[in-house]
C-alpha cells in the first residue's frame, strides 16, 4: 500500500544530547555507552569514529578498540561515521546481523521489539550478513536494507532521501514510508508514552517529517489528517491508533 503522505510538518520535543550524562561503565574490559528514552547520546571512539545513539539504545566495545579490533555490539539504533582503517575493518554486531565496513556513514537499527533490522547507507560500502542464515549482501551509498529477523531474508532498495537518514540526530523525525507499528515504537521512545496500534493498521506506511518543538498530540493529529488512521487517548494514559 502506498504511503500516506503527512502534509503538515510539525515539531518534535527533543531532550538534547547527553554528552556528560551518558551512562558509561567498564566491566570485564568492556565499555558500554547508552542513551535513555527521549534523548540522544554521542560518543567519539578511540579510532576517531563517531557514533550517535538514538533513544533507548546502547553500544559496547573493548578497551582495546582501535588496537586489536574495531568491533562494536549494538542494541537499538545508532548512526555511525566511521574513520578509514584498511588494517582494521569496523564491525557492528547485533543478535540478528553483522555489518562490516572500512570507512563510511550509515544508520543501523535493531531494537529487540523490531521484526526487521534496518540499515541505511549514506555513503561508502558495507557488507551485511544474517546471523540466522549466514547469507551476505553488499550495499553501496544511498541504499536501504531490511532484514527479516524471523526468516533471515534481506531486501535492498534505493533511497530517494538518503541524506536524511540521520535526521534524528538533529532533533527531526523523518518517516520514509515506515510501517505504523515502527512509527509508534519510535514515538514511544521519544515521548516516553505507550501506544497501541490496531492489528490491521500495523503495516500501513507513512511518509512525513516532524520538526521544531511540539507535542505528541500534534503529531498524532497531523497523521490523522491523512484519513488513514484515527487515535484516542485511553483512561490509562496510553494512546490507541485505529
Amino acid at each position: 500500500m502506498a504511503a500516506a503522505a503527512i502534509a503538515l510538518a510539525v515539531a518534535l520535543p527533543w531532550a538534547g544530547y547527553e554528552y556528560a550524562t551518558s551512562s558509561m561503565t567498564r566491566q570485564l574490559a568492556q565499555i558500554r555507552v547508552s542513551s535513555s528514552d527521549g534523548s540522544i547520546s554521542e560518543v567519539r571512539l578511540p579510532d576517531g569514529s563517531r557514533v550517535w545513539l538514538n533513544a533507548r539504545s546502547h553500544i559496547e566495545y573493548s578497551q582495546g578498540f582501535g588496537i586489536s579490533d574495531r568491533n562494536v555490539k549494538l542494541t537499538g539504533e545508532a548512526c555511525f561515521d566511521v574513520s578509514k582503517n584498511k588494517e582494521l575493518p569496523f564491525v557492528v554486531s547485533t543478535k540478528s546481523a553483522n555489518l562490516k565496513v572500512l570507512g563510511t556513514r550509515f544508520t543501523f537499527r535493531d531494537y529487540p521489539e523490531d521484526q526487521c533490522v534496518t540499515v541505511k547507507l549514506m555513503r561508502g560500502h558495507v557488507d551485511i550478513a544474517s546471523t540466522k542464515t549466514g547469507k551476505h549482501m553488499e550495499m553501496v551509498g544511498n541504499e536501504r536494507l531490511t532484514l527479516n529477523k524471523g526468516t533471515g531474508q534481506m531486501t535492498k532498495m534505493k533511497m530517494e532521501d538518503g541524506n536524511r537518514s540521520d535526521s534524528w540526530i538533529h532533533g527531526e523525525l523523518f518517516f520514509d514510508e515506515i510501517p505504523l507499528i515502527q512509527i509508534a515504537q519510535t514515538l514511544e521512545r521519544t515521548y516516553k508514552v505507550k501506544i497501541k496500534v490496531a492489528q490491521q493498521l500495523r503495516q500501513r506506511a507513512f511518509y512525513g517529517t516532524f520538526r521544531q518543538t511540539t507535542t505528541i498530540e500534534d503529531i498524532l493529529s497531523t497523521m490523522a489528517k491523512t484519513q488513514q488512521m484515527r487515535y484516542k487517548r485511553l483512561k490509562s494514559g496510553e494512546y490507541y491508533i485505529y
